[in-house]
């Protein structure tokens, strides 16, 4: 309800993470385009050295991301890869379920208090501070299961 699929998230956490904890190519939540570096094998580039300084202004952006990006992408790469089939969905009802539910989180966080009175940039403020707020709560926790002295990182062959 906040921003995200539950549905391709549980494809995402459970037959990705799970399976391939932290490797690159393979588990979503250290894949992040070249924002930002957690595993050896992504390419190193000059803004990485500082990106103990953006990352926590770059995660409030995370549900944002999630909400208006991310699902749309994950269908279209999950079904390439046949994850729909291993979980017995049909595209047509993961593209339903996806649009009914972002659908029903504008309804209710965007057009229901403005239908109800409020104002649109009070509207629009409150949802700007619930999501920075959710985005970096998220992302913290999200990375804490990565981005620690002890994580390991192993390549797709060793996890083979």
């Amino acid at each position: 309800m906040l921003a995200g699929n539950s549905y391709t998230w549980r494809v995402q956490h459970n037959m990705k993470h799970h399976t391939h904890t932290n490797v690159d190519g393979h588990d979503d939540d250290i894949e992040t385009g070249t924002i930002f570096r957690f595993h050896p094998s992504q390419q190193l580039l000059p803004k990485h050295k500082y990106q103990h300084i953006y990352a926590p202004f770059a995660y409030t952006l995370m549900t944002y991301k999630w909400l208006l990006e991310k699902d749309f992408k994950q269908v279209v790469n999950y079904n390439k890869s046949d994850l729909f089939k291993a979980k017995d969905q049909s595209l047509g009802m993961v593209w339903t379920k996806l649009i009914v539910g972002k659908l029903f989180h504008f309804s209710v966080f965007y057009a229901l208090p403005m239908l109800l009175g409020a104002p649109w940039y009070l509207v629009l403020w409150g949802n700007v501070v619930m999501h920075v707020i959710a985005g970096f709560i998220l992302s913290i926790t999200f990375q804490l299961a990565h981005v620690v002295d002890k994580a390991e990182f192993p390549t797709e062959e060793e996890v083979q």
